[in-house]
Formats: structure tokens, C-alpha cells, sequence
């Protein structure tokens, strides 16, 4: 009875001082969303010097704050880098070209080490992890990740490759526009949960309205807010249902 007591009292240690820490990434996270940001736009080059996926690529938002550079890494993303005043990388969004789902986000501390990760290799391998540079811990409403797993989710263009590649681009547009990721009605961004609910704390659902198929990272856009929960729409503005904005990561601009 003491051994399963004892037991009992780590286990709960255990998850307080898990919650503790996920607590305390989601304060830096918040407070990196809430920063003024610069964005540049990472697209690959091929051998040949063509932009990779370049049909897919937004010209209009993309002048002046576009890098161009060969990357040892997956050839099949768009990627968008924000950095902060100290032209430190902050956060990272990764999407695949053909329509625009997600694949991963990266938050950055201000040394540039990983502390969030939001990912969406396919629909068995997805989910959110907090990262202390020791130990990671995953949201109770994903997947158990193993490290192996947390690895492989990790993988992408270095920081290293990206700063060798942006040092001319923050020198020379230092004073470009600066934006942060405060949500409001019209912005696009992507579903970072499985689930949506039929209205505001209603029915949990894995179909949204018109049969559409609910899915992990899939891109929406914001129709109007109510406190903490968001109407959302398909990029194609069919109205899909109602979800928590902490189930939501903004894409800006």
C-alpha cells in the first residue's frame, strides 16, 4: 500500500511539474506573437538557379522580403521566417505547396533554440511539442511522440543556413515593416487539432458543415471572434464550424 502511494505521489510530481513547464513555454510563445516581427520569405533554388515551386509562390507580398538560397533540405516546402528586432529568428512556418496544409512551425527563445513545435507530417503523424533543450513534453490531445519521433519532427533547414543566407537581407531591409500575430476576422492560418465543434462548446465533431473532413493542419480563415473561440471558413469560404483560438496558429501577412 505505501509502495503504490508513493507511486502515486510521483506520478502526480510528475504531471505538475509537466504542466508547470508547458505553462511556462506558452507565456514565451505568446509573448514571441505579440512581438513586432520582420518577415522574409525563404524559397529554394535549384541547380540551375530557378525558384522551387515558384507557381506557388505569393509575388505580391513577396517583394523586397523574399531570401533566395540552396538549403540542404526538404525541396517541397514554402517556408516563412519571422525575426525580432535583434534580427534573432523567432518563429518558423513551414507549408506544403500543393494546397497550402501545414507542415511545421517552430518557435525560437531568444537564442534561438527550439521551444514549441507544431507539426503535421501526414494524418498519423502529427502534433504539438514543448522543448526545454533537455526534455520534451506533448499535449495531452495528441499522440504520444516518442524522441525518435520528436527528432524527425525537428528536421528542416538549420538556423545556421538560414542566417548565412538572410544576413544580406536583414542588413540591407532593416526598416522593412514590421507585423505580430494578433488575431482578427480575415486572417488565414491553420487548424492545429483534429477536431472541430458544431458551435461555441458544442458538439465535438471530425466533420464540419457541408461533410467537410476535419484534419490536422489543414489551412482556414478566421470569419469573426467571440472571446476566445473563432468561426471558421475553408480557404474556399465554406463555413466549417467553431473552434478554441488556442486550437489555431495565424499565418501573417
Amino acid at each position: 500500500m505505501k509502495i503504490f502511494i508513493w507511486v502515486l505521489f510521483q506520478l502526480l510530481f510528475i504531471s505538475i511539474g509537466l504542466s508547470q513547464n508547458c505553462n511556462v513555454f506558452q507565456r514565451e510563445v505568446d509573448s514571441i506573437n505579440k512581438m513586432p516581427l520582420r518577415i522574409a520569405y525563404l524559397t529554394l533554388i535549384d541547380s540551375l538557379g530557378r525558384c522551387v515551386n515558384e507557381e506557388f509562390l505569393d509575388f505580391e507580398n513577396m517583394y523586397h522580403y523574399a531570401l533566395v538560397g540552396e538549403i540542404d533540405s526538404d525541396m517541397n516546402i514554402l517556408a516563412t521566417i519571422y525575426f525580432d528586432n535583434q534580427n534573432n529568428i523567432r518563429k518558423t512556418i513551414e507549408t506544403w505547396p500543393d494546397g497550402g496544409y501545414l507542415k511545421k512551425i517552430i518557435y525560437y527563445n531568444n537564442k534561438e533554440k527550439p521551444i514549441y513545435i507544431i507539426y503535421c507530417k501526414d494524418a498519423e503523424f502529427y502534433g504539438k511539442i514543448y522543448y526545454d533543450g533537455y526534455n520534451y513534453y506533448t499535449e495531452k490531445s495528441v499522440p504520444k511522440c516518442s524522441y525518435n519521433k520528436f527528432k524527425q519532427a525537428q528536421i528542416g533547414s538549420s538556423i545556421s543556413k538560414i542566417k548565412n543566407i538572410s544576413n544580406d537581407f536583414l542588413q540591407k531591409y532593416f526598416y522593412a515593416p514590421r507585423i505580430n500575430f494578433d488575431i482578427k476576422p480575415g486572417d488565414k492560418g491553420f487548424l492545429c487539432t483534429s477536431h472541430i465543434y458544431t458551435s461555441i462548446k458544442g458538439e465535438l465533431t471530425q466533420i464540419g458543415a457541408d461533410s467537410i473532413q476535419i484534419s490536422f493542419g489543414m489551412p482556414i480563415i478566421i470569419n469573426s471572434i467571440e472571446k476566445k473561440w473563432c468561426k471558421i471558413s475553408s480557404v474556399f469560404n465554406f463555413f466549417i464550424g467553431y473552434i478554441p483560438i488556442a486550437d489555431i496558429e495565424i499565418m501573417k501577412p
